[in-house]
């Protein structure tokens, strides 16, 4: 096991064996357990907790809480499947949900190492995409799926790298986090600001290739809106490299802001009715992106291919701000 350094500490969850990592800097503090997913399962700050966590580890973990991986395929795949290069791709469904958020939310990921250079504290871990694991037998492509996770007082980072660099075939994928946001204070002092012109049109949640422009619908949310009463599962189009996603929780003075590399041109808001939590997503590429792909909709499936002997990064950074 590599050492950790000094504000890194690891310890054993009795019900479940899996270690839990924890990184502390300033008054900002995160677990990561990579055996359920390199999930990072809660955010604190200023000792108010960001995240729904875990109730217990006594059962998987899957996408129901903390910050789940989203890869190869975020959101729904059309019928469990996709033909990528001539070769066919099955996934396999996820309860009643149907094939849905990728592979790699449930397995248990390799910790690396961790370390710390004055404010800035990075934990790593990988995946081998190799025969004879449940996510190699649904995405059968020899690779590696890497992340770190950066902390710095007030902000969390998460460093993705698609690594085909001794594989033989292109790698089709997209990434995305699925955090779940508690509300604080009152969800009608609960703003969202997403910048972004389009959204997808959705079939059973899963889009057509169409675009609409969200210029006077309901589902605008470019200046800002209020989160009582906004209840969808979206997924917004055309966000900028240099732009946020926020969500302001004006009644309490909390700020969170979302920000990603180029290639992550979607978010995806879902905001349930009845909850405690909604969850602001970004994501490279569209739901059923492959599918999208193959039928020549490039633009908006925004499907990454990494070809052999290449390797990718994107990232992935929330900010929060606290009066």
């Amino acid at each position: 096991m590599p050492d950790l350094p000094a504000n890194v500490n690891e310890a054993t969850d009795p019900n479940s064996g899996w270690t839990v990592y924890t990184a502390r800097q300033g008054a900002t503090e995160i677990r990561l357990v990579p055996a359920a997913g390199c999930n990072v399962i809660s955010i604190e700050h200023h000792g108010r907790q960001l995240l729904k966590v875990p109730e217990s580890f006594d059962k998987p973990l899957s996408f129901w809480c903390g910050t789940p991986v989203l890869y190869p395929t975020p959101g729904r795949t059309q019928d469990g499947r996709f033909t990528f290069g001539g070769q066919e791709f099955h996934f396999r469904p996820v309860g009643d949900c149907g094939a849905i958020h990728g592979v790699v939310n449930n397995a248990p990921w390799e910790f690396v190492g961790a370390e710390t250079d004055g404010e800035r504290s990075e934990l790593s871990c990988r995946l081998d995409f190799r025969p004879g694991s449940e996510w190699f037998d649904q995405f059968p492509l020899i690779h590696r799926l890497e992340l770190t996770v950066s902390l710095r007082p007030g902000a969390v980072r998460w460093t993705y790298t698609v690594n085909n660099s001794t594989g033989t075939d292109a790698i089709p994928f997209g990434f995305g986090l699925h955090p779940w946001f508690l509300y604080h204070g009152a969800r009608d002092q609960a703003y969202l600001t997403i910048p972004a012109d389009q959204t997808m049109e959705l079939v059973d949640l899963k889009p057509t290739g169409e675009l609409i422009d969200v210029q006077g619908t309901p589902m605008d949310s470019r200046s800002g809106v209020c989160l009582q009463g906004f209840e969808v599962d979206a997924a917004y189009f055309g966000i900028g490299p240099d732009e946020s996603v926020t969500i302001d929780y004006r009644d309490v003075g909390v700020r969170l802001a979302l920000r990603a590399s180029a290639e992550f041109n979607h978010v995806v808001a879902y905001t349930p009715a009845d909850s405690q939590t909604c969850c602001i997503e970004n994501w490279t590429c569209a739901p059923n992106a492959h599918n999208l792909h193959a039928r020549g909709i490039q633009r908006s499936a925004n499907l990454q291919v990494i070809p052999p002997g290449k390797s990718h990064s994107g990232w992935i950074e929330l900010q929060v701000e606290a009066e």
